[in-house]
């Protein structure tokens, strides 16, 4: 992409996170870090590519109502110590990482709706903290644009993300959406996408379905400055979002360090 290139964390941001993620962080990064992947086959997690393959695991804690009281394998990976998991409250145990290989502890617990907490534990004191929990139905739309002013230099982007909540503001990633979006005022739509690896819409679509509860536009810069609004229509909503970015005039010393060739 010109002049301004994927974001830092684009596939956390866009993405359900995959273990082999999660993975890198606890290996090679020295914050300390703890984070739940639950494990279930019937997780709608295609890899979409044969030489693509990782497990079925994702940090969702929603799961048909059959599930209640049945054992799920839940994991969680750290650099820390030790970890301290929590069901709803309730302490499952406190386990050491040096015990279970690849930095990934294993539980087995039953299902039951609300909350999983992972506590990463250094010594006694608790330096990290992870919690997923069972979402409602999604009522609401989170955008979050990584950049809010862009260059009026017709190369300049930015990334919008949104995200499918629930009442209380939890991520919705169990009852996708189809969404629509478009823009008005000094800006291009280059693209509006899920991270689902089996769609079949191109990257430059303006159309596409939420995967896990998120999907991600694309907005370009005109050469002109100006306003940017970027709706987003969702599938069964009434009323459309809004999200307003501004394109800013370049500075008169301004020189582009990449040819355009428009």
């Amino acid at each position: 992409w010109p002049s301004h290139g994927w974001p830092a964390g684009l596939f956390d941001i866009c993405m359900v996170e995959k273990p082999r993620a999660a993975f890198h962080r606890a290996m090679w990064n020295d914050e300390p870090m703890v984070r739940i992947a639950v494990r279930d086959n019937a997780l709608d997690i295609d890899h979409g590519r044969d030489l693509w393959q990782w497990p079925n695991m994702a940090a969702i804690w929603d799961f048909p109502r059959s599930y209640e009281g049945l054992v799920i394998e839940v994991n969680t990976t750290t650099n820390c110590e030790r970890v301290a998991l929590f069901h709803n409250g309730n302490e499952m145990g406190v386990r050491r990482t040096a015990d279970y290989p690849n930095h990934t502890i294993t539980w087995c617990l039953p299902y039951r709706r609300g909350t999983l907490v992972a506590k990463g534990i250094n010594g006694t004191d608790t330096v990290a903290v992870h919690e997923i929990r069972t979402a409602g139905d999604a009522v609401r739309l989170k955008a979050t644009a990584d950049r809010g002013k862009l260059m009026a230099d017709g190369q300049d982007l930015s990334y919008v993300q949104v995200e499918l909540l629930d009442k209380d503001g939890t991520l919705v990633q169990h009852a996708d959406r189809r969404m629509k979006a478009s823009i008005e005022g000094e800006g291009r739509l280059v693209g509006f996408i899920s991270s689902d690896l089996r769609r079949k819409t191109p990257f430059t679509s303006h159309e596409d379905k939420t995967y896990f509860g998120r999907a991600m536009a694309i907005v370009q810069s005109t050469r002109k400055a100006g306003t940017i609004r970027l709706r987003f229509d969702v599938e069964g909503w009434d009323e459309p979002m809004w999200v307003e970015l501004a394109s800013e005039a370049l500075p008169k010393d301004y020189v582009s360090d990449i040819p355009s060739f428009r």
